[in-house]
């Protein structure tokens, strides 16, 4: 596992974020399209649904990726470097965030975070 396979997945996830945000919006559409019974409004409909299926997938591909970094992350001994790797990458914490949470400095928070990614490199 390397730092890119878990900035890859926090990406993801605000991605998956955003478009869920976006579907829910069309969904509400959709749901006053259905009070009408013209072609437009049901092919309307059809491509929200489509987007559902889109958003399915995507959220199937977001949870192996999940379990696969999980698993990793499990096997790291230091429990303070599992965490900090847990807030950062699984629960999408920033930085300042996790230091509050942690009660580390920035600078042995950075420390932490070399030394989590390099137990989750081997």
């Amino acid at each position: 596992m390397t730092k890119e396979n878990l900035e890859h997945y926090r990406v993801n996830l605000k991605e998956l974020k955003r478009f869920a945000e976006h579907y829910r919006m069309f969904h509400d559409f959709s749901m006053a399209l259905g009070t009408f019974d013209c072609s437009i409004a049901k092919k309307t409909t059809q491509d929200i649904n489509d987007e559902m299926v889109r958003l399915c997938k995507k959220i199937s591909t977001l949870l192996k990726e999940k379990r696969a970094i999980e698993k990793e992350i499990d096997n790291v001994n230091d429990a303070s470097e599992s965490l900090l790797l847990r807030y950062r990458y699984i629960d999408g914490y920033g930085w300042e965030e996790i230091s509050e949470l942690m009660n580390y400095s920035h600078r042995n928070l950075h420390y932490l975070h070399k030394k989590a990614l390099a137990a989750v490199a081997n």
